[in-house]
């Protein structure tokens, strides 16, 4: 089942290829890919197979969006810096040993957080208690609600009325503060 997975991943990012706008392609080479592999500190006895891809550029940047082990191979999830120029797609990494391979994965694990995580802490968190303005004209209420999310200044949350169980989407304000205008 995950090796016909694998072959449908591969076949999709084969037929939707990149075009630009005169209708041309090209194929990325297997020299982009040694080349990515030694940017990565790939070293040791291995083999690689790539899929046939193309780009919309000839020498499209690439990088390693992720990666993952079973034994002594190793997946990664290869794509295009900019992304309008590629589809990602997977190149496998046959090690000698599975313990090339875990060393590999652990040299290569991020050392930094992700880009979508967020570094700031969060003011309201899932399941406290934060205080509700709703403001319709010149009229304020406040409520206490159930925060149903944890959110950061001006994420928008949901949080629920524990009395009327009503659901609200509301803007994170303050530390336990959270605001609505009809």
């Amino acid at each position: 089942m995950k090796r016909r997975l694998q072959i449908a991943c591969m076949a999709i990012a084969v037929a939707c290829p990149a075009l630009t706008a005169n209708g041309e392609s090209y194929r990325i080479q297997a020299v982009q890919i040694a080349q990515l592999l030694s940017s990565n500190q790939v070293s040791g006895d291995y083999r690689f197979t790539l899929p046939d891809v193309v780009s919309a550029v000839e020498n499209p940047l690439l990088r390693v969006a992720s990666r993952s082990r079973r034994e002594n191979m190793v997946r990664m999830r290869v794509e295009c810096v900019d992304h309008s120029q590629c589809l990602p797609f997977f190149v496998g990494l046959r090690f000698g040993s599975i313990e090339q391979a875990r060393q590999f994965v652990a040299q290569n694990a991020p050392r930094f957080p992700s880009p979508t995580r967020r570094a700031v802490a969060p003011l309201v968190h899932r399941g406290s208690v934060a205080k509700l303005e709703v403001v319709s004209n010149d009229i304020k209420l406040f409520l206490y609600v159930r925060c149903l999310q944890s959110g950061v200044a001006g994420d928008w949350v949901h949080a629920r009325d524990e009395e009327s169980h009503k659901v609200y989407q509301a803007q994170v304000t303050g530390k336990d503060q959270l605001r609505l205008e009809l």
